[in-house]
């Protein structure tokens, strides 16, 4: 895991080495979903959404009950137009953890691009008992 961590301080400043390094970890240790999913944030920043997705889904074969994977997973869909699967993810996450205040926010950002604008408002809702302050579940509400 600390070969892990120094690709992950390279991540602000080298982007491209940490995802490389990242690569070489999954090729050393294919069932470790750490290395798949930190392959994927780093893609991720880059803003090269689609590669990320094939490693956050990659993470979750190896575990499926990875919160941070289905949480980057649903932004990446979201961020591409595929609001049906990324309201999956979300969904996932609220039945390993139904009080995910970032789920429901998202969730109910997903329902509303799918002009789902009732459970929209519901999801808001059940966030905004959890947190009443939390700025975008006031926004999308």
């Amino acid at each position: 895991k600390a070969y892990l961590l120094q690709a992950w301080e390279k991540l602000d400043h080298a982007p491209e080495e940490a995802i490389q390094d990242f690569k070489a970890f999954v090729v050393k240790n294919p069932q470790d979903p750490a290395g798949y999913f930190l392959q994927g944030y780093a893609l991720f920043s880059l803003e090269r959404r689609k590669e990320a997705i094939d490693c956050f889904e990659l993470a979750l074969e190896l575990d499926p009950k990875c919160i941070d994977s289905h949480l980057q997973n649903g932004l990446a869909l979201y961020e591409l137009g595929d609001y049906e699967r990324a309201l999956e993810s979300y969904n996932r996450i609220l039945e390993l953890q139904p009080s995910h205040i970032d789920a429901l926010a998202n969730r109910s950002c997903a329902l509303e691009k799918l002009e789902k604008y009732e459970e929209a408002v519901e999801a808001c809702d059940k966030g905004l008992n959890i947190d009443p302050s939390h700025a975008l579940l006031h926004y999308n509400k």
